[in-house]
């Protein structure tokens, strides 16, 4: 459900060439938000992870939590570590 309807829109972003969604929405649980990792590209079609987290809280209709990649507001070593951060517990 979360994970199709991610694809979708994240497919229609230009410059988006990674995204993991992590957390609650992945282990089967009711979810309050969506944690999202994401890593873009100069041709990123929307200026800044926080206007791609508002896209993606209105198609999703849950709030997202957003790790990018290169942003120093958002990045926590990058997505893949915050993945791995967040098996760990």
């Amino acid at each position: 459900m979360a994970v199709e309807r991610l694809r979708q829109v994240l497919d229609d972003i230009p410059g988006v060439k990674i995204a993991v969604l992590f957390g609650s929405a992945i282990r089967g649980r009711p979810v309050r938000d969506v944690d999202v990792g994401i890593c873009l590209d100069s041709k990123a079609g929307l200026k800044g992870p926080a206007k791609m987290a508002n896209v993606l809280e209105d198609a999703l209709g849950v709030p997202v939590d957003l790790a990018s990649e290169g942003d120093p507001q958002t990045e926590v070593e990058g997505p893949a570590r915050r993945v791995e951060a967040d098996r760990k517990g």
